[in-house]
């Protein structure tokens, strides 16, 4: 039954997604998306040109958005039954 779930996720797209939807820590992201929308609002156009390219470097690299965001394994916490 797992591998069929874990078939289908991957068939349906699901895996492309995963690493944008289970973010440990998007807040670095989120001042850069910030930043582009302020810089827009001033009329800064070179301002939100770099902003838009440094956002567009670091979702096209994995690894570098897991540096930012911090790796999913510190965000997880284990439940303890007692």
């Amino acid at each position: 039954m797992a591998s069929l779930t874990v078939r289908l996720f991957i068939i349906l797209g699901g895996s492309s997604k995963i690493i944008y939807d289970d973010m440990s820590k998007p807040g670095p992201l989120l001042r850069i998306c910030e930043g582009v929308v302020i810089a827009r609002m001033e009329g800064d156009l070179e301002t939100e040109g770099k902003l838009y390219f440094v956002l567009m470097d670091v979702l096209r690299s994995t690894e570098v958005l897991k540096i930012i965001t911090r790796p999913a394994i510190e965000a997880y916490k284990p439940i303890m039954i007692k």
